[in-house]
């Protein structure tokens, strides 16, 4: 549900003070009891201020100035290039449930309108663990896609990502992490990676698609009209759309992976784009569990720990991640006033007349 301290709160909150008008144009259904709303606020807390925690001992451990240091080395152009990167991601990061979504029901909806509500929301990732904000997008969409179909998309376009990442990981866990890889930690990979390539089919079952509703979705239950079509839809005939949704993650894989090359290059570290690949995928996996917002501490952990297996230094290793939050709070910002504020002004323009 739609309520009080939720991505598409946060979205109205931010975009106007006029937040009944906000929530009349979004249609929001009855709240969740107040004990629900604290144990989700508790855990977005305590996942985040452990990572905070986690972030600090990690600076304690490499001391401060060589983390910071090195940012003023950091030249203008390599600062500028990360930036347009981050950007790029975000934008991938909107196409990607827009490439499953396909065309409206009903009306005219161009491309970029799809990619824009999607886009819109992107800031809120700062507000909420993992990409919550995808589903502030279903109400903004509503008039033109059954809100089951708008799920569906979001569902499996993170199904997908767990299903690259999953893919990737024994291999990179050999090229990136140097000696021999227990044969037991590749069969759990393995057994993940069947787990998550079988619960889009799961999904088509209603049982398991109800239980799902519960635990994922959390939307009210006319959210799943058209949940269970859409997504047999796509396992079928629409497969080529899951195909293209697979090649968009791998390439915001790479896409990622070349920020972290080109921050460690301008640190005077020799980092290939190959290997800064593998290292990207095990950061995702590492951070795909939205226990913290933004992956604060454990994206900040895994790399360090990478770079020092790797015989690179940690302290460089958070100094990157530093940089990578800084401009992409830049990014963030840029989308908020050129695209949030905007769309959001114009549905609540349209809501009043």
């Amino acid at each position: 549900m739609y309520t009080r301290g939720s991505p598409v709160w946060a979205a109205c909150a931010l975009a106007s003070p006029q937040r009944s008008a906000c929530f009349r144009l979004l249609h929001l259904p009855q709240t969740r009891s107040g004990a629900d709303l604290s144990r989700k606020r508790l855990f977005l807390w305590v996942g985040t201020s452990l990572g905070l925690l986690l972030f600090a001992a990690l600076l304690v451990h490499y001391e401060p100035e060589s983390v910071f240091a090195p940012l003023l080395r950091t030249r203008f152009h390599i600062l500028l290039t990360v930036t347009v990167i981050l950007g790029a991601i975000q934008v991938l990061n909107a196409v990607s449930p827009v490439v499953l979504l396909g065309r409206p029901e009903e009306g005219e909806l161009t491309w970029w309108s799809r990619t824009r509500a999607f886009l819109a929301l992107q800031p809120l990732t700062l507000f909420a663990p993992g990409r919550l904000s995808d589903f502030g997008a279903l109400p903004l969409l509503s008039r033109f896609y059954a809100p089951g179909r708008l799920a569906s998309s979001i569902v499996l376009d993170r199904l997908v990502t767990l299903f690259f990442l999953l893919l990737m990981t024994p291999l990179a866990l050999r090229l990136v992490i140097p000696g021999k890889v227990s044969g037991l930690l590749d069969l759990i990979v393995v057994v993940c990676l069947v787990l998550v390539g079988a619960l889009p089919f799961l999904l088509t079952n209603r049982k398991v698609r109800d239980l799902a509703n519960r635990t994922l979705l959390r939307l009210s239950p006319g959210a799943l009209r058209g949940f269970a079509a859409h997504t047999e839809l796509l396992l079928h005939s629409g497969r080529t759309r899951l195909l293209l949704n697979l090649i968009l993650t791998a390439l915001k894989t790479v896409l990622s992976a070349a920020t972290i090359s080109l921050l460690a290059g301008s640190l005077g570290l020799s980092l290939d784009l190959l290997t800064a690949t593998w290292m990207s995928v095990l950061v995702q996996l590492a951070t795909s569990i939205p226990l913290s917002i933004q992956g604060i501490g454990v994206a900040e952990g895994s790399l360090a720990g990478l770079f020092a297996l790797n015989g690179l230094p940690g302290a460089l290793a958070l100094s990157i991640t530093v940089i990578s939050r800084i401009l992409l709070l830049g990014v963030m910002a840029v989308i908020y006033s050129t695209t949030t504020i905007p769309l959001l002004s114009q549905q609540l323009g349209s809501a009043r007349d």
